[in-house]
């Protein structure tokens, strides 16, 4: 099915000029492939995309299923395990952080007993 370039850089997530950008490095002929794409072009510049990132398809459905058994055997519960991922993802180590802030606006969900699940594990500290 023939898609339009708008289209296909809405479903690849980047403006159309980029499309046209990845048309050219691939060489191809434009007349096969403007002002349309089909769906195979978009599958191509899909894996293209995943390649450079250094993912391959069978990388990222490994890495969710990973991902799956890494949270059925966490120490904490699953709320817990996300205000700590936050906390590592913003670089906060050592800075202090209204309980309020964490919960809220942070981690939708997580209430005070999971941060106090962390306080008692040790992996929070009151200040």
């Amino acid at each position: 099915m023939k898609k339009s370039f708008v289209e296909a850089s809405g479903e690849l997530g980047v403006v159309p000029l980029q499309v046209l950008v990845e048309l050219a490095a691939m060489s191809q002929p434009w007349d096969e492939c403007w002002p349309e794409v089909d769906e195979g072009f978009i599958n191509t510049l899909k894996e293209r995309r995943r390649f450079r990132m250094g993912f391959s398809v069978t990388q990222v459905r490994s890495s969710l299923r990973q991902q799956e058994e890494i949270i059925e055997r966490l120490p904490v519960s699953e709320f817990a395990a996300a205000i700590l991922d936050k906390l590592h993802r913003k670089a906060y180590g050592l800075k202090p952080i209204k309980i309020f802030t964490l919960i809220h606006k942070w981690v939708h969900g997580a209430s005070e007993d999971h941060v106090h699940e962390l306080i008692k594990r040790g992996n929070l500290a009151w200040v």
